[in-house]
């Protein structure tokens, strides 16, 4: 085509060459009139590139000749990412460049409103090393050893900028010195600013743990640890509730009593390629430990789970919901590849990291610190359960401090019965419903996928199960084992006898092996019930099982309630005698009404001692009742006993040490 160069010249010809490469924005939902003049000048341009005379250009569209080829000029400009601006600086009211002033700010008076434009642009030209001494300040970048604030803010910024060009030398009859704010305004738009430019950076520098950890999410990199197999990489976490409640108890007078409880942990176990919920547990007390973490390995290997209570009137576990091992048969007993865990020093224990691992055969994965997005899985399920059940309790504590919370929640949790049975209840049926229920990730529910997953290229994936481990008796996985010595013998004429947190083992086969006194054997701790030992010998030969001596085999207690017992005890708390259980003594120690602390609080038990109560209560089958205090004790859980029978119990106090030296000196 013979191109006519008219008044453009060379930027009639360049237009020629990238006119078809530019830009073209959508005006589609513009006004009218802007539409209007944009198509005007799109067509303009048009005309232009293509070679037509500026004379033909300006009859058809009205825009004159000098207009033309400076709106060719804007088109040709570059913009911030790099490529020309092209037809998007034809819209309306676009602005290619921030406004720079040329002549030094005027000096006027404090209050005034005219003379200030651009004057901020104009302070860090002058001033070279100003924009990087402010962005030194708000990255944190200065060098060792300076203390910064949490978040740097604008007013801080601002009195940096303000002494800064005073150390700089710059006039106080000048802006910022004579404006009515000192350019404070200008700081903080200037601050938001420099932050957009450099998020990442601003992101690391000034946000909480949770925006940082979010930085890498969205960026198209795939993580390194991927499953689509079910059962191959499954996540581990613990969450405790944010919504207050409560447990009944019996008074002395017969009647039911709310008190509230001090905290609900649920641990869950899911499913990383489903999104099922393997298996989950409530662990009632402040803090959860690393047994609670085996318990959960020990119910997802369970054929038959039992399921809580149905004290919710009305509330049905739909049809075909569950847990995998419940509705699939092949998910019965099956194994995890990967462990996902958070840095938890539950998780973190030899129980997991080494004694599980070695007989259950996963590998397990931390991830980085304060990187919650790595374990995106359990990360969300708990969001739901905190946003759909938790958050919609009467007694909620909300999402923070003014967030949600509900009004005297605390004794709504008492006044309404918000029992925690009910709560247990209500999370059991949508677990088993979330298991159920399609997703848009799958378009399938969790359960459907998994069994798509094992039916699949005629049935290909078999799940990894225990060796030569009978799943009927899955109450024997994952038991501790640990080294003991022998005690007994003729000379004392106690038969022989092992000694585990503070309570003598025997058996009858035990009782006959009197060449095994001195000597170490092995036993394995169900610490979920340690009424009874597995013993073996260093060869391997059975020594049968080991039963607590005493009252402590009447009743199913773990090593957690055990250990309780025996810090009471040597603290002097509880005294136990012969002939008293010590689980039923601790928990009349845990439901003991205190006078004292009744006169500071309607309820006659704290919210601690209702929630250890709550979890011996579940743990050994124990009825919840309030005891009244003993007239007169030293403690109000003391109990009154047969002076005889202290010499028989192995839990008789310490006597007075004093007393015995000084008899031994005076002697």
């Amino acid at each position: 085509m013979n191109i006519k160069l008219s008044r453009g010249g060379a930027i009639q010809n360049k237009a020629c060459d990238e006119f078809k490469f530019w830009q073209k924005p959508n005006v589609s939902h513009m006004n009218n009139r802007d539409k209007e003049i944009y198509i005007l000048r799109y067509q303009a341009l048009e005309m232009y590139s293509a070679g037509g005379r500026l004379r033909d250009i300006k009859e058809l569209t009205g825009i004159a000749p000098p207009q033309v080829v400076s709106l060719a000029k804007r088109c040709l400009e570059i913009s911030p990412d790099g490529s020309p601006w092209g037809c998007r600086a034809l819209l309306p009211r676009i602005r290619l460049a921030p406004y720079t002033r040329i002549a030094p700010p005027s000096n006027c008076t404090a209050g005034g409103r005219g003379g200030y434009a651009g004057s901020f642009g104009w302070t860090l030209d002058k001033y070279e090393d100003l924009p990087e001494l402010l962005r030194k300040k708000i990255f944190k970048i200065e060098g060792r050893g300076t203390v910064y604030e949490h978040k740097i803010s604008a007013k801080t910024l601002h009195s940096v900028f303000l002494k800064t060009l005073r150390e700089l030398g710059a006039p106080i009859d000048q802006w910022p010195f004579t404006a009515e704010l000192m350019g404070a305004r200008t700081i903080s738009k200037y601050l938001n600013l420099i932050m957009d430019d450099n998020f990442d950076q601003a992101v690391q520098v000034n946000e909480e743990s949770s925006a940082r950890a979010h930085l890498k999410v969205g960026k198209g990199v795939c993580t390194n640890l991927r499953s689509n197999e079910p059962y191959d990489v499954v996540e581990v976490d613990a969450y405790h509730t944010d919504c207050h409640s409560s447990v009944e108890f019996m008074t002395p007078e017969g009647l039911l009593k709310a008190v509230r409880i001090e905290r609900i942990w649920l641990i869950a176990l899911i499913d990383v390629a489903s999104g099922a919920v393997i298996s989950y547990i409530l662990v009632f007390k402040p803090e959860v430990n690393a047994e609670d973490v085996v318990n959960l390995f020990r119910l997802a290997l369970l054929p038959n789970r039992e399921r809580p209570l149905p004290v919710v009137d009305g509330l049905i576990y739909p049809e075909g919901s569950g847990f995998p091992n419940e509705v699939i048969d092949e998910c019965k007993g099956a194994l995890w590849s990967t462990i996902k865990f958070d840095g938890a020093l539950a998780n973190l224990a030899e129980k997991i990291t080494d004694i599980s691992r070695k007989e259950l055969g996963y590998s397990w994965n931390v991830g980085p610190s304060q990187h919650f997005e790595r374990r995106a899985s359990i990360e969300r399920l708990y969001a739901d359960f905190a946003n759909g059940i938790f958050s919609r309790m009467p007694s909620t504590t909300g999402h923070g401090p003014g967030k949600g919370r509900a009004d005297k929640a605390e004794q709504i949790a008492v006044t309404k019965r918000i029992i925690a049975d009910e709560i247990r209840h209500v999370l059991d049926v949508e677990i088993a419903m979330h298991n159920a229920r399609p997703t848009e990730g799958l378009y399938m529910s969790p359960l459907e996928y998994i069994r798509q997953k094992i039916t699949a290229n005629n049935n290909h994936l078999i799940l990894r199960k225990l060796p030569n481990a009978d799943v009927q008796n899955s109450s024997e996985i994952l038991v501790r084992k640990q080294r003991v010595y022998v005690r007994g013998g003729r000379k004392t004429g106690r038969a022989p006898h092992i000694q585990f947190a503070r309570v003598k083992y025997t058996s009858d086969q035990l009782r006959q092996a009197a060449h095994l006194v001195g000597k170490q054997i092995i036993i394995e701790i169900f610490e979920d019930d340690i009424r009874y030992l597995n013993a073996f010998t260093l060869q391997g030969e059975s020594l049968g099982k080991l039963v607590a001596m005493g009252h402590w085999a009447d009743l199913k207690h773990s090593l957690t309630t055990r250990q309780a017992i025996n810090k009471l005890v040597s603290q002097r708390v509880v005294i136990i005698a012969t002939g008293q259980n010590p689980v039923q003594v601790y928990m009349e120690h845990l439901t003991t009404k205190n006078k004292a602390a009744m006169k500071k609080s309607k309820s006659p038990l704290s919210p601690r001692q209702a929630t250890e109560a709550k979890r011996l209560s579940d743990e050994t089958g124990l009825s919840l009742n309030i005891h009244d205090a003993i007239e007169g004790a030293e403690y109000p859980s003391v109990l009154s006993i047969d002076p005889e029978s202290i010499s028989h119990s192995s839990f008789a106090p310490m006597p007075d040490l004093n007393k015995l030296l000084g008899k031994n000196k005076m002697r």
